[in-house]
């Protein structure tokens, strides 16, 4: 059986490389073979909430859309504006070209 800093890593892993948010139920199945202890999920994944709340990095983990995900901070949101107004306007030269 896994270790539950093994299990947050994955759960971390997991969070990241999605481009959607992902729900408890579909964490759970992810894991279920290697972790068996799943109805702790929830309460792993509220550490890891909190643990990157609390700390001094740029983005969180945050409950959206029924599914957990990674997210930036708000007060990034300028800096994040200005890079995605770049990518939109540099797909809208590439796909009239």
């Amino acid at each position: 059986m896994m270790e539950i800093s093994e299990v947050r890593q994955i759960l971390e892993a997991l969070l990241f490389v999605s481009e959607r948010p992902l729900g408890l139920k579909e964490l759970k199945g992810l894991i279920k073979a290697d972790y068996a202890d799943t109805d702790n999920i929830e309460n792993i994944l509220n550490e890891l909430k909190e643990k990157y709340t609390d700390s001094n990095k740029p983005y969180e983990i945050k409950f959206v859309a029924d599914g957990w995900t990674f997210a930036t901070k708000p007060r990034y949101s300028p800096w994040i504006k200005k890079i995605l107004k770049e990518k939109i306007c540099f797909e809208i030269v590439s796909v009239s070209s």
